[in-house]
């Protein structure tokens, strides 16, 4: 059998053609290495140099050796390279899951490409309760979503941002001059919500803040994303909460409002988590937890999108 060695030895002198000098330069006696050589010919059936007292030439094996024993060699190089990558986690893929309206999305992709440029990053839109389950069952790596209000034993969460809830509002509101809405005053607005099945956690925040003003909300419609929601309000559906979300523009016949209950805005925020699996090993998922907390303590806190534009980065999702 041939080895890497024997290959490299050969290589050696086959470039040097001189085997003192490649003893040399392989840092070895000569004489072993001649015994090296030798062998490697007895392996290969055909004589690989020709040797005479004032030279050392390569036979044509030889020369066929030569060139295919170069880019055997360099493989290896490239996929030990590429391995302490993946180790590093450099390279791989990621799969990535995040609600529609992440705020940190676009610096966070321009972070980790910047940091990763050769992992195969996917990204999917996903409300959190479809993020928790790709997460469970190892069809996501990591996700940037809501507290999901359920249990989840099998996944870790850490808080990413905290935002502050407005109150939308139709632009032909009877509020709409207001600086700042009473929560108490919306007891007989209608409602726009997101599901409950996909996203418990925000939605019975919401109830909880309308219960704390002294009444449940009317919900009148429901949508499933939140740019959806604004739209409806936007149509004069109804009013609705909604996270404070600087890279968005607000659509054109809505208002956002800051909010009180009991004439204080304590509480009327909601948090973006990012959540994994800590049971699944991804050395690419670890260098992205570490690259979007490396942003978060450069960020100011409360802040909106980490003054990010989201035309910064270009995005795909499924």
């Amino acid at each position: 059998m041939i080895d890497l060695r024997q290959l490299r030895q050969f290589v050696a002198v086959a470039e040097e053609l001189h085997f003192r000098r490649a003893a040399e330069r392989l840092h070895m006696a000569q004489p072993p290495l001649s015994t090296a050589i030798r062998r490697l010919e007895e392996e290969v059936g055909a004589p690989l140099l020709v040797r005479s007292s004032r030279q050392v030439a390569l036979t044509a094996a030889g020369a066929v050796l030569l060139e295919e024993a170069r880019r055997v060699l360099a493989t290896l190089e490239t996929s030990i390279a590429r391995t302490r990558l993946a180790a590093s986690g450099r390279v791989g893929t990621l799969d990535l899951t995040f609600l529609s309206n992440c705020a940190v999305l676009p610096a966070v992709l321009r972070a980790y490409r910047s940091a990763c440029p050769e992992v195969d990053l996917r990204l999917f839109e996903a409300s959190t309760a479809d993020q928790v389950d790709r997460l469970v069952d190892g069809t996501a790596d990591v996700g940037l979503l809501r507290p999901p209000g359920t249990a989840a034993p099998e996944l870790a969460f850490e808080r990413v941002l905290r935002q502050k809830l407005r109150l939308a509002l139709p632009a032909d509101h009877p509020l709409a001059g207001a600086d700042t809405v009473a929560l108490e005053d919306m007891a007989e607005a209608d409602w726009v919500a997101t599901p409950r099945d996909k996203g418990v956690g925000f939605h019975d925040g919401v109830l909880d803040i309308c219960r704390r003003a002294g009444f449940t909300p009317r919900i009148v419609q429901r949508a499933r994303q939140m740019h959806t929601v604004k739209a409806l309000v936007a149509s004069g559906i109804g009013v609705a909460f909604v996270p404070e979300n600087g890279l968005e523009q607000v659509p054109p016949g809505v208002l956002l409002k800051p909010v009180t209950v009991a004439g204080s805005e304590d509480g009327l925020a909601v948090d973006l988590l990012m959540a994994w699996n800590p049971r699944r090993e991804s050395p690419a998922r670890d260098r992205f937890l570490a690259v979007v907390r490396a942003l978060r303590g450069r960020a100011v806190p409360d802040s909106s999108g980490w003054g990010e534009r989201a035309s910064n980065v270009r995005m795909t999702s499924s």
